[in-house]
């Protein structure tokens, strides 16, 4: 019988999953290959606003105008966003 934090974990497994399937093939392709542990730390990482410009193919500009909510604030200069955001960000903005 399985326990409490095993069908935790197998869900949480599987929530990767379908969200690295709906992805553009390539980006599924690479994330797909990572333990679940490494795409977790993956998905949560912060990166910079030039990664971001290329992740979701928008503009600076139009990251902070649309997305502002979502920009971390890495020092009083330097911003970024985490990478599942930038990924959820770029897919929503192509299929629209």
């Amino acid at each position: 019988m399985p326990t409490p934090a095993t069908s935790q974990r197998e869900t949480a497994v599987a929530s990767l999953k379908d969200l690295v399937a709906k992805l553009p093939p390539e980006v599924a392709a690479l994330l797909g290959e990572l333990p679940p542990a490494e795409l977790v730390r993956e998905l949560l990482r912060v990166a910079p606003m030039a990664e971001v410009e290329h992740l979701t193919s928008l503009s600076q500009d139009t990251i902070k105008r649309e997305y502002g909510h979502l920009i971390v604030h890495l020092s009083e200069r330097r911003t970024g966003m985490r990478v599942g955001d930038a990924l959820t960000v770029g897919r929503t903005r192509t299929q629209t």
